[in-house]
């Protein structure tokens, strides 16, 4: 097999020994479709927690209304 010390498609000169077995560089090949893509690393993304619902207030009680206690009151003679 033929060792290329120069590009087919350009000037330069090739240092690989994958690139001198081929005949051309990384970019020429890239260039021309002869060798695929490098692959992007993609980073990943930890998915956001959602955000806990809120509880609605109680349908009898009105925002900023102020609550009177009751108080259980027993039946006396007196109080008839």
């Amino acid at each position: 097999m033929t060792k290329w010390s120069q590009c087919r498609f350009c000037p330069r000169r090739l240092t690989d020994p994958e690139s001198q077995r081929r005949g051309y560089g990384e970019k020429c090949g890239r260039d021309r479709g002869l060798i695929p893509p490098k692959r992007r690393r993609t980073r990943i993304r930890p998915t956001p927690r959602p955000k806990p619902a809120t509880v609605p207030p109680a349908p009898d009680v009105i925002p900023g209304q102020t609550e009177i206690p009751l108080t259980y009151l027993q039946v006396t003679l007196e109080s008839l």
